[in-house]
This record gives structure tokens, C-alpha cells and sequence, in this order.
């Protein structure tokens, strides 16, 4: 459950528009409930985890993260897009 709230906010977040950088409400939301993901079940969150970063435009981590995924996986071409 907590996978797919995980996925679910950062594609929230993706689809959003906040060009005057008011809302942090979603970002903390997404960010809070992958942290809870990764600490209480195995499950791996790798593509929400490289969206979220670039996302909150997080300098090196999206291709950090990007490097672990698949290489025809369209999560890792956004965030090699950069």
C-alpha cells in the first residue's frame, strides 16, 4: 500500500505546476511517504525515488539514481536529460 501512495504522489508531483514555488506540501507529502516505503517494507522504489529528486530539482541524485535503472526505462532518460 505504502508502494503505491508512493507512486501515486510522485506522479502527482511530476504532473504539477508550481512555478512560483509556494506549494511544499506535495513534495514533503511524496518525500515522507517513500521514506516511510523504504523503512518499513523490502519493497524498492528506485524510478520514484530518481522522479522525485529531479522533481525537486536535486542536483547529482537523479542520475545517480537514474544509473540503476534499466537503460531503456523512460524514468532514466528524463533524468539523463538534464
Amino acid at each position: 500500500m505504502l508502494a503505491a501512495a508512493t507512486r501515486g504522489l510522485t506522479l502527482l508531483l511530476v504532473q504539477s505546476l508550481d512555478s512560483l514555488e509556494t506549494g511544499d506540501q506535495l513534495p514533503a507529502k511524496a518525500v515522507a511517504v517513500l521514506a516511510l516505503d523504504k523503512a518499513l517494507t523490502d519493497t524498492k522504489c528506485p524510478r520514484e525515488e530518481c522522479l522525485l529528486s529531479y522533481t525537486m530539482d536535486y542536483s547529482a541524485m537523479p542520475s545517480k539514481l537514474a544509473k540503476t535503472l534499466p537503460e531503456h526505462d523512460p524514468v532514466r532518460s528524463v533524468c539523463f536529460a538534464r
